[in-house]
């Protein structure tokens, strides 16, 4: 069985993770959270994404896999620019182990409610979706596969 380290969602705003100040929770997945943060000591001004590896540990070696899957993204981010993915900022491991890894902040919303709520045309979709394509790409090229497209 695997076992979470960390406390739930709602009890981890305000919580420092490296320097980063945990903010309000902005997405959920099977692996881990997103939270929006900032830094309180001025070298980075502005919101980032933290991404949190929600296991650690686990009898069955699973997490240990989740681990180094988790490692190697950092890894593999921390080469890619391309004006469609966001930056990689900082990375590192919290004092209860918890794998993290901070993202330029894009804000934002899905982009199916966005072309909703503009009336875009199917053309102007299918403009947006090419640069979609294009990030993806990019990312296969460097041996990154996005698996949540």
């Amino acid at each position: 069985m695997i076992k979470a380290e960390t406390p739930p969602p709602s009890t981890r705003a305000g919580v420092r993770v490296g320097p980063w100040e945990l903010r309000e929770v902005i997405g959920v997945g099977g692996m881990g959270e997103v939270w929006s943060a900032t830094r309180g000591d001025g070298m980075y001004e502005g919101r980032a994404a933290v991404k949190l590896l929600r296991l650690a540990h686990d009898r069955s070696g699973i997490a240990g896999l989740l681990n180094a899957r988790f490692a190697r993204e950092g890894e593999l981010l921390a080469r890619l620019t391309h004006p469609h993915i966001a930056q990689l900022l900082d990375a590192g491991v919290t004092a209860e182990d918890t794998r993290y890894l901070v993202l330029e902040f894009v804000q934002g919303q899905r982009i199916d409610h966005w072309c909703d709520a503009r009336r875009l045309s199917v053309k102007a979709r299918l403009r947006l979706l090419l640069q979609v394509c294009e990030a993806g790409a990019f990312a296969h090229a460097n041996l990154i596969v996005h698996r949540d497209l």
